[in-house]
């Protein structure tokens, strides 16, 4: 709104003194901006080349390509007017186009007394309605009366409307002036003015206001919403409330209060007013400027987002202040802000335009482009790598949060995206088929920059694997035993029943103990169970023996067979395979347990031979037979030498110590001897000692990590490394960490 400057510089120095304190306050409670300003000038406009022009609005036509903007000229003392404006290149240049509402002298009578004045056109807004035929235009602007001498600034605000035309074509023509809201009882029918509402009688909210000034305005989905200053009499306070119409203005109804008293004292002025609604990437902003007594004044730009336009309701804190989205402080020295902003989503260069009015030169107005988004849009990249900075190639990165959309690493491993909003919040998850990564995800919140270097390391990852557990369960003859419950338990617990031939089978096993057991009624079967101390095979031809003992009262007798397996040294072997072979071609398999010890037991009578075997490692003597088998043959023994060399491998390389993953290191030595097995960090750190120069024989071995360092406390996520040391023999190996 309109105001006349009469300042001095000791004055301003207080005013910015003021503004200096705001901006570091705003730095809690938003985004504070102090952006180069550049003068918005208008070809072709005549009337306001000496005290300029303020108070813009700005609407696109349905093809997003032709703005219009209305703005109010100023003919210091007495007039203000409202003009339109055109744009084909986004806000780059704007053209005057008419004069639609000019300002003009007149006359008000109260009783017997006639007052002469100007009766003056400001604050303007403009409102495209594509779906109103030959009223697709709308403008709605402050209509009031003010007195001469036109210097002192005599506003009648009581003797003024919200007034409205309408038109297919901003270009024109438009319809006449309609008086249509007001305030009751003003203005005074005697007058000869008469409104078709008083806004005072919408709701009980807003029954002690006397005038009702700067709209705002914004079409959305079908309602267009206008926004006022009101001020109320009783309270001596300013309020911004919001009506809407959903019927192209036919009728209106009132939503709620937008800002009030309270809002503006928290943050620390005397009211909020000038309000504009705008709308940018679907989210829709109230604009409004802060105002103080003299010599504040207008002080900036507001900015709010809406949380429900159609409530009336603004984002607010848990304690109901308002949560300023961004701050536009006046650009200083020499102009301070006057009355309302508009924003052009369309314009490239920033669309927030302020009016200002200049410190140095009385009664001089104009519009600055603050080149200020409301949004502005940010981009974030990284490199996806090796731990030797190598790139990882076409590997998936995942963008979360307010924008979700993927990507995939280049040659070098790089990505990016682009066009992410400011204050958003959003998480960067790679993957890709065999790569674990570290960190495994990158979480940013209240994006306000442009982000780089936003890098994961990844490790190829060797699945862990699984095994399966399958055999036969049949008489000494051959013949099938079918219906067999047989039951897995150990590192996991499942049981499934023999087929029509026999055949049983348990898959999905990870490395672990685990015992098989047959059951079925009226058999009994050899051996009772079989025992797998650390499953890191598939076994298969896990037969059983079944004999039927329901046919006779007498059962027929039974043998075992048992003995021990050790080496040269009498160290024991555990989980060799022992198979068990009939004359009839059925074969059964156990292994030796922690002590090298095996047994076949509910044998009948027959031909039978046990054979030793495991990889690595050769037995004496090669077989030993049975024909017949008529009796119980203990120490049934086996002498094993080791014929491999030495060799370390990781099963299980990603772990998650939090979930007590552990990693198992298989190792086997060709001969016995010290040893060591150390956890280092990338950075050559000593984490853990598995085996610190500890006694070892020949053969294989296994030892495990389960994430933690000496203290056992749990590591960090990221890459280590496993190094075995046996006199000359090394091997250096990687474990990935993810927590």
């Amino acid at each position: 709104m309109i105001k006349k400057i009469v300042r001095n510089r000791n004055k301003f120095a207080v005013n910015y003194s003021r503004k200096y304190l705001f901006i570091f306050c705003a730095l809690i409670i938003g985004t504070p901006c102090l952006a180069e300003y550049e003068k918005l000038n208008i070809v072709g406009e005549t009337v306001g080349s000496v005290n300029g022009i303020f108070d813009p609005s700005i609407e696109y036509d349905q093809s997003g390509t032709i703005g219009w903007m209305s703005y109010s000229p100023v003919q210091w003392p007495a007039f203000v007017h409202t003009h339109l404006a055109k744009t084909t290149d986004y806000g780059q240049t704007w053209v005057f186009v008419s004069s639609v509402n000019p300002s003009v002298a007149g006359t008000v009578v109260s009783g017997t007394i006639t007052t002469n004045g100007v009766w003056r056109n400001e604050v303007s807004t403009l409102v495209h309605d594509p779906d109103d035929p030959g009223k697709e235009w709308k403008l709605y602007w402050h209509k009031y009366f003010t007195k001469s001498p036109y210097g002192s600034e005599d506003r009648d605000f009581a003797r003024g409307w919200i007034a409205y035309k309408y038109a297919s074509d901003p270009a024109g023509p438009w319809s006449s002036e309609i008086p249509l809201f007001g305030a009751y009882p003003f203005p005074p029918q005697n007058e000869g003015y008469s409104v078709q509402s008083y806004l005072n009688q919408f709701h009980v909210d807003l029954s002690s206001f006397i005038c009702f000034t700067e709209p705002g305005s914004i079409y959305i989905n079908g309602v267009i919403y206008l926004s006022f200053n009101g001020f109320s009499v009783v309270t001596n306070e300013t309020v911004i409330f919001l009506i809407a119409s959903n019927n192209h203005g036919a009728t209106w109804n009132y939503v709620g209060t937008l800002t009030d008293h309270n809002d503006a004292v928290t943050l620390g002025y005397n009211r909020l007013v000038a309000s504009s609604l705008v709308e940018e990437q679907g989210r829709i902003f109230l604009l409004a400027a802060p105002y103080d007594d003299f010599p504040v004044d207008h002080d900036g730009i507001y900015i709010f987002e809406f949380e429900d336009i159609s409530q009336a309701e603004l984002k607010r804190t848990p304690g109901s202040d308002l949560i300023v989205y961004k701050f536009l402080a006046e650009s200083l020295p020499d102009w301070n802000s006057a009355g309302e902003s508009d924003y052009d989503e369309h314009n490239s260069n920033g669309g927030i335009l302020m009016p200002q009015t200049s410190t140095t030169t009385a009664e001089l107005f104009q519009i600055f482009n603050t080149h200020e988004k409301i949004i502005n849009k940010y981009n974030t990249s990284g490199y996806i790598t090796y731990s030797n900075s190598i790139g990882i190639n076409q590997a998936l990165v995942t963008l979360t949060g307010d924008i979700e959309t993927s990507t995939v690493t280049d040659s070098n491993g790089y990505y990016q995206f682009n066009d992410l909003l400011e204050k958003g919040t959003y998480t960067i998850t790679p993957s890709s088929g065999g790569y674990a990564f570290s960190p495994l995800s990158i979480s940013t919140v209240n994006l306000n920059g442009n982000l780089i270097n936003q890098n994961f390391t990844g490790i190829v990852v060797v699945p862990p694997e699984t095994y399966i557990i399958s055999g036969y369960v049949k008489e000494a003859d051959s013949t099938a035993v079918s219906g067999v419950t047989m039951t897995l338990a150990g590192l996991a617990s499942s049981s499934t029943v023999t087929d029509a031939v026999g055949y049983y089978q348990f898959t999905d096993l990870s490395t672990g103990s685990y015992t098989i057991t047959p059951v079925k009624g009226g058999y009994l079967f050899s051996p009772a169970e079989l025992i797998y101390a650390l499953l890191n095979s598939s076994q298969t031809n896990q037969n059983y023996f079944g004999t039927d003992i329901s046919v006779s009262t007498v059962p027929a007798p039974t043998y075992s067979i048992s003995g021990y397996i050790k080496d040269s040294g009498n160290k024991v072997l555990s989980a060799a395979a022992v198979t068990l072979a009939s004359s009839a071609g059925l074969s059964v398999n156990v292994n030796t347990d922690a002590n090298g010890y095996y047994e076949f037991t509910n044998l009948s009578s027959g031909t039978y031979a046990v054979t030793p075997s495991k990889t690595g490692w050769s037995f004496s003597p090669l077989q030993k037979s049975y024909s017949p088998l008529n009796s119980g043959q203990s120490n049934q023994d086996f002498t094993a030498t080791y014929t491999l060399g030495n060799f370390c491998g990781l099963k299980n390389n990603l772990i998650n110590p939090l979930k007590a993953e552990k990693v198992e290191i298989d190792y086997s030595f060709d001969s016995p001897g010290t040893a060591l097995i150390h956890i280092y960090a990338m950075n050559g750190a000593l984490i853990m000692k598995l085996l610190d120069d500890s006694q070892v024989s020949a053969g294989p071995g296994v030892v495990y990590w389960d994430g933690k360092d000496r203290t056992e406390n749990t590591v960090a996520s990221g890459i280590y490394i496993v190094m075995i040391k046996k006199d000359g023999y090394k091997q250096i190996k990687k474990i990935c960490v993810l927590k």
